[in-house]
């Protein structure tokens, strides 16, 4: 499951994997036939920030820019808070179908756990390459002497 690599990388696949994410709940969205759609809406609204913010920390991960990696981590946040309130209303309308809805909550207990780990990965990175550019005395974010592993 943990695969070491370089932060660049690894910032690189979540954000990869945060864009696939959030157009599959999006899919998933417009598919479905709640009666609870407004809520369906704001999580679609996130997905489709999420996806911007994707893009930014992808950007970010290729010019070395931190400032491009904060709104994704603030929409992650977001997102994986939106995913355990949203499974905290399925439990609430368990009654109806039992076995969908205990499918349902655990993909997304599944999902909410993989953002926090994203999260957490990208924090330390950040952490790491601030600590080494002190200890080292770069200013130069680009120096390809940064090779500082992530585990992803």
């Amino acid at each position: 499951m943990l695969i070491e690599c370089q932060g660049k990388y690894a910032r690189m696949a979540v954000a990869v994997l945060s864009t696939i994410v959030s157009i599959g709940v999006i899919a998933v969205i417009e598919v479905s036939h709640h009666q609870q759609k407004k809520d369906l809406q704001i999580m679609n609204h996130i997905c489709l920030l999420q996806i911007i913010c994707s893009v930014l920390l992808f950007v970010g991960s290729l010019k070395y820019n931190k400032w491009f990696f904060l709104p994704w981590l603030a929409i992650a946040i977001v997102f994986a808070y939106a995913l355990v309130y949203r499974s905290i209303a399925i439990w609430i309308n368990i009654l109806n179908d039992l076995k969908q809805s205990l499918i349902i909550i655990s993909l997304l207990y599944t999902i909410a756990g993989f953002w926090c780990y994203f999260i957490y990965a990208i924090i330390v990175d950040f952490h790491q390459q601030y600590v080494y550019n002190q200890i080292h005395g770069i200013r130069d974010p680009k120096s390809k002497n940064y090779n500082v592993t992530t585990l992803l």
